[in-house]
């Protein structure tokens, strides 16, 4: 999967976890769970002021049914407001489709 998006140095550590930190700072965390891995991208934090309700009622119709998100779940980090998309996949359906998925 590294060499499809051109980082074939790219490997899990011995604990199962890598992060990608991209050139405008988003954050991509890989942890291997079993026959699976977890994906998880902080998309940024939530606004602060009269904003907030928008983007919240966004992120929940994104959400509903995963139709939104094709799949993948939103959240939201209490401690820090960051909005996560997190999705867990098999090893098996990231053999057969990539980390670009159906």
């Amino acid at each position: 999967m590294a060499k499809e998006i051109e980082l074939e140095g790219l490997h899990l550590g011995e604990d199962g976890y890598v992060c990608l930190v991209t050139e405008p700072g988003l954050h991509i965390h890989f942890q291997q769970e079993d026959e699976s891995l977890l994906s998880i991208c902080e998309l940024g934090r939530l606004a602060t002021d009269e904003g907030r309700m928008e983007m919240l009622e966004t992120l929940l119709a994104a959400n509903a049914l995963w139709e939104g998100t094709k799949g993948a779940t939103l959240s939201l980090e209490p401690t820090s407001d960051k909005v996560l998309l997190a999705r867990k996949r098999t090893i098996n359906e990231l053999e057969e489709t990539g980390l670009k998925g159906p």
